[in-house]
């Protein structure tokens, strides 16, 4: 319960568009245009629950403005198969702009089976 109530305080934290370093990009800013500066890593949170065979999975980006650097899963309970906050750390490495769409789905199964979707626009200065 005390991580939800951490996850949801820092998502009303950062609900904001210009993104400085370790930033958290949540939920809520699904749909909108973030502003990020030039060698700079950010974070998508979003919920997940990889027991499931769900993660979130990139669908679409250009890799020459923005790069993958890691995906991280972080429970919020100490049950196993418990839900929690799946981390995906990118990092700008040329000034632009791309679309950043990810799906929640089960990899081996493809687009099919997507379940949610979250889509940003990413401008590098």
């Amino acid at each position: 319960m005390t991580k939800q109530i951490i996850y949801l305080l820092l998502s009303a934290a950062f609900s904001f568009l210009n993104c400085k370093e370790n930033d958290i990009i949540s939920k809520e800013q699904n749909g909108k245009t973030i502003d990020v500066n030039l060698n700079m890593n950010f974070e998508i949170a979003l919920k997940a629950n990889p027991s499931t065979g769900f993660s979130w999975e990139i669908i679409e980006m250009d890799s020459s403005i923005i790069q993958f650097k890691e995906k991280t899963f972080t429970s919020i309970d100490t049950i196993p198969g418990s839900s929690g906050i799946e981390h995906i750390v990118f990092k700008t490495v040329q000034k632009g702009q791309s679309s950043l769409k990810l799906g929640y789905l089960r990899n081996w199964e493809g687009k099919g089976s997507m379940a949610d979707s979250f889509s940003v626009i990413i401008k590098v200065y």
